[in-house]
């Protein structure tokens, strides 16, 4: 998991500066949320450091760069996945319906 956004190219407009960071945010419940946020410390990708944020808003969720999106938001996979179209946004989830509603990326859990 914190490899994977090394394998990501992301146009340079998507970032304000050259040294701002890859952030990636947290929209709902995520149990790994807190291991990801230690995991990030010392972490980077692509020469920039990782931030992790909790989002509460989702506009906010256009600011970042990867979209971690909660089982506990699957009702509103449709209104926060419109919310990030053609934004650059990598959205991540964990459930079989989140790629369905046009997620990018869906996490398994195995054993």
């Amino acid at each position: 998991m914190a490899t994977f956004p090394s394998f990501v190219d992301w146009p340079e407009a998507v970032f304000s500066s050259e040294q701002s960071p890859l952030v990636i945010c947290v929209r709902g419940d995520f149990s790994f949320g807190t291991f990801l946020a230690q995991l990030a410390r010392n972490s980077s990708a692509h020469g920039r450091r990782e931030e992790i944020r909790w989002v509460h808003k989702d506009q906010e969720l256009r600011n970042c760069q990867i979209a971690f999106i909660s089982r506990s938001e699957a009702n509103r996979y449709a209104k926060l996945l419109q919310t990030v179209e053609g934004s650059g946004v990598v959205t991540v989830g964990e459930t079989p319906d989140f790629l369905a509603a046009s997620g990018i990326i869906g996490f398994t859990v195995e054993n």
